[in-house]
């Protein structure tokens, strides 16, 4: 186990890994859509000159008759035909040949739409988002990892003790100590992540002494993604008894999933699916590291802050209210701290339209004698200009208040969007 990994840096891999997916999901899926599209069009295109159809009434009718159309509908299948009855193929055998017997050349015709149907198919969004749900799902299991590797890598002797003998010929292969170490904690590493995430969750819980009734409100979802990129892998996305079994009964019924149905990766559950590991991520590092490094307390209230701030930065208000949720029982090392985390959490909020709810928020903190900076973001926050700008005028020269929060703190996004702010950041910012 390297010496240099840190709480610190796991956290950054772990939300670098999570934005670069999200960039991804959004400029990757977006040009995939594109491609899709043209296919689409490409195949109306084919099947109106094969059968002698008009372009443009082909489109409409496709409109009408599925307005709410999309890749996700385009199930591949090596064989329609196995579908069928016996009865059934004979009968649309008899409506083919009528067909074609009154406009010859119709069946070439439709076989070579269908040729071109299976050449073109637009399934590249559906597939890229498998893939990203692939990832994602890495991810986490990657953070897992680091988790445990620095867990062991603290705590030594916790290692179970019959996972720590060696055989003499396994002692000579390894060759030192220090590797010896290493190769017994990435093999306990290795058996858990070999694990279900319920059994990986118990280990945390049961072995490692972590809180994880916190993550209790969202572990059902957590655990289903990590179902349905099984099925997605090993079973074309193909519901089996082992998906039901393990997922909660909440979410089959609300899916209306069954055995043997198809259930893909859909545009909206991949979002989903990304907030989700990525609070149950944020959470279950905050709660590894406030446990097993007391001494870093304040290092963790920077990082959660972090991850408000970064939520609000992608305007994902909903997690923000997530986190600060959670934030709301943590033990801050200073004050200041939990003030900047209800600050934010009171923006989310406000971008929400849950004026009441920011200001329950907001009340649950005495800010009568808080410092200048607070008292301009409860300004900020309740939309009083004037006094507003008033105390920004003597916040920033006694540099309470910096030239950046006002240009990046979603707290005074409507102020930039006022007439007053370019004339006040040229007084009070004449050099930039």
């Amino acid at each position: 186990m390297s010496n240099e990994l840190s709480f610190q840096k796991i956290a950054t891999r772990f939300i670098s890994n999570i934005y670069a997916l999200r960039v991804f999901n959004i400029e990757i899926g977006n040009l995939a859509k594109q491609h899709d599209e043209k296919s689409m069009d490409s195949i109306i295109e084919g099947l109106a000159d094969n059968l002698g159809i008009d372009k443009d009434e082909l489109k409409t009718k496709i409109k009408e008759s599925d307005p709410q159309s999309n890749e996700e509908e385009n199930d591949e299948d090596d064989d329609l035909d196995n579908d069928l009855k016996a009865s059934d193929r004979d009968e649309t055998r008899k409506v083919l040949v009528d067909i074609d017997a009154k406009h010859p050349g119709f069946i070439m015709g439709l076989y070579k739409s269908l040729k071109l149907l299976r050449k073109k198919s637009p399934i590249q969004s559906l597939l890229l988002r498998q893939g990203a749900l692939i990832n994602l799902t890495i991810y986490f299991e990657t953070l897992l990892s680091d988790l445990l590797h620095i867990y062991y890598s603290l705590f030594p002797a916790a290692l179970p003790a019959d996972d720590r003998v060696l055989s003499l010929a396994d002692l000579r292969e390894i060759g030192s100590i220090t590797d010896a170490e290493k190769y017994l904690v990435d093999k306990e590493v290795d058996g858990i992540l070999r694990e279900n995430t319920k059994t990986q969750f118990d280990y945390f819980s049961k072995k490692l002494k972590v809180n994880i009734e916190v993550l209790a409100k969202h572990s059902s979802e957590l655990f289903e993604i990590f179902q349905r990129r099984n099925i997605v892998v090993h079973n074309q996305g193909i519901v089996n008894k082992i998906y039901l079994q393990n997922v909660s009964k909440e979410i089959v019924e609300k899916q209306k999933i069954v055995d043997g149905s198809t259930i893909k990766v859909s545009e909206e559950y991949l979002n989903k699916a990304i907030d989700y590991i990525f609070l149950c991520g944020i959470i279950l590092i905050q709660q590894c590291w406030r446990k097993w490094r007391k001494e870093e307390l304040d290092l963790a209230d920077s990082a959660l802050i972090d991850a408000t701030f970064e939520s609000l930065i992608e305007k994902r208000y909903d997690i923000v209210n997530e986190i600060a949720g959670y934030a709301k029982d943590v033990n801050f090392e200073i004050d200041r701290s939990r003030r900047v985390v209800t600050i934010n959490h009171a923006i989310a909020l406000k971008q929400l339209h849950e004026a009441e709810k920011m200001e329950e928020v907001l009340s649950k903190h005495d800010w009568s004698s808080c410092s200048i900076e607070f008292e301009v973001a409860l300004c900020a926050l309740r939309n009083e200009e004037k006094k507003l700008v008033e105390l920004l005028s003597r916040a920033i020269p006694a540099k309470a208040i910096k030239q950046d929060y006002l240009l990046d703190w979603p707290l005074f996004m409507e102020f930039r969007n006022s007439p007053e702010f370019e004339e006040f950041m040229v007084k009070h910012f004449p050099k930039t």
